[in-house]
């Protein structure tokens, strides 16, 4: 079973990569009463969320692995006895017993697989990175019906030019946006939560990021790919104007939507193409028709 997934899935640093990536990169989006997708359109404002917030339950889900798991019984206690004391030499044996306790109680947990056991492991990824989802196809059925709102909302395209320029920007002041292609499994990765006395290995860190962009086989239709922002959770980040390649509008999009979308866009001196995605008439798919503003 692979714990870390393939290194083809690194697309960073994304200017040296831009032709692995495709040119504009889409997110499907409802017309909110909030204005945020107005925004995304007009200005390329992006919502960077946790993964707890998204409707995949497996989002970010791993199979947790431990070095107890060969172990049982007397064997069990000894063991732990053993790494209590590897980490707290001077510990006294009271504490040393409560170590031991506490190993027992996790053990019986992954054995039960009583989410307590991956619990922090979870929150650490939920509170640690915020998760931007894209795709390059404009055109897919599912996409429209799933996240743009039964396609009464609008598909933005974002360059990955401008993207990785801002990549590189925000680099400079020691903050990360990372760019991968989601790895679609019939298996969870793995992740090994004995954390030592030192914090997380090399390893665990490899395999805990790789738990951001892993899903289940049966989205891969979806094509995803993921703009994942370290320490930037619940937040907005904006692109500019000029990252927003074109603007498609769904083929349902009420004329009120339409108007407040083409406001903005104007008003933001927006170059992006406008389109207006209709049925096709002798297919299954949408055609877009440019609209002139």
């Amino acid at each position: 079973m692979n714990s870390i997934l393939p290194k083809s899935n690194d697309l960073n640093p994304m200017d040296e990569n831009l032709e692995r990536i495709p040119s504009i990169l889409y997110k499907y989006r409802s017309f909110d009463s909030c204005g945020h997708s107005v925004q995304l359109a007009s200005n390329g404002e992006a919502y960077f969320a946790s993964a707890k917030d998204f409707n995949d339950p497996f989002d970010n889900y791993f199979i947790p692995t431990t070095e107890m798991s060969g172990y049982d019984g007397e064997d069990l206690v000894a063991f732990l006895r053993e790494k209590a004391r590897q980490h707290y030499p001077g510990a006294y044996e009271s504490k040393i017993q409560q170590l031991v306790e506490l190993g027992k109680k996790q053990h019986q947990r992954i054995k039960d697989g009583d989410p307590k056991a991956i619990g922090p492991v979870l929150q650490v990824q939920y509170n640690g990175f915020g998760i931007f989802s894209l795709t390059p196809d404009p055109g897919s059925l599912p996409m429209w019906a799933y996240y743009g709102d039964c396609h009464k909302g609008m598909c933005v395209g974002l360059r990955s030019a401008v993207i990785a320029q801002h990549q590189s920007a925000l680099l400079r002041q020691n903050m990360f946006l990372m760019l991968h292609k989601v790895d679609y499994s019939n298996i969870p990765p793995e992740i090994c939560i004995d954390i030592g006395t030192g914090g997380m290995t090399v390893t665990q860190r490899d395999q805990l990021e790789a738990t951001l962009y892993a899903k289940y086989v049966h989205w891969k239709h979806e094509d995803e790919y993921r703009l994942i922002f370290n320490r930037y959770v619940g937040r907005n980040y904006i692109f500019g104007t000029d990252a927003v390649a074109e603007v498609i509008i769904g083929s349902k999009a009420s004329e009120e939507d339409m108007a407040v979308l083409l406001g903005q866009l104007n008003r933001s001196k927006s170059k992006a193409t406008v389109k207006r995605a209709v049925r096709s008439q002798s297919q299954y798919a949408l055609d877009f028709k440019e609209i002139q503003r």
